[in-house]
């Protein structure tokens, strides 16, 4: 699980969660994985509102899409009961768009930007330290 608080204009935060396999050969002092894990993305922004009476209200958007992250692991064995790990992969995203901006009550009036799927890769590195006990 990872999470990314508030950033930018929009108040952009994220709370990512994959799930999966690691497979690889392990060695004395090293270990190499290559991992292909499945999980979620979901992401929430704030939309900025503008008005001229206080109190202005507040929209904020949420969508939680499907993500796949596949790439390669470092472990180092520095002593019996601590891990090292080095992580490195794409996390492929699906993104679903399009908005309706209505002109009119009526359902066949409106303005449309149709919606299509967007595919996004993002390369994500992590280090990271373990204890067993």
């Amino acid at each position: 699980m990872n999470y990314f608080p508030d950033a930018g204009y929009y108040d952009v935060r994220r709370l990512q969660g994959q799930f999966g396999l690691k497979s690889g050969v392990r060695f004395e002092r090293v270990g190499f994985f290559g991992k292909i894990r499945p999980g979620f993305i979901n992401t929430k922004y704030d939309i900025p509102v503008f008005c001229i009476q206080a109190p202005c209200p507040s929209f904020s958007v949420s969508d939680t899409n499907f993500s796949m992250d596949v790439g390669g692991v470092v472990e180092l064995y520095p002593a019996r009961r601590l891990t090292v790990r080095f992580d490195a992969g794409d996390t492929i995203m699906r993104r679903e768009t399009g908005v309706v901006f209505p002109v009119d009550t009526r359902p066949s009036f409106g303005f449309f930007l149709p919606s299509y799927n967007q595919r996004m890769h993002h390369l994500q590195i992590n280090a990271g330290v373990g204890f067993r006990f």
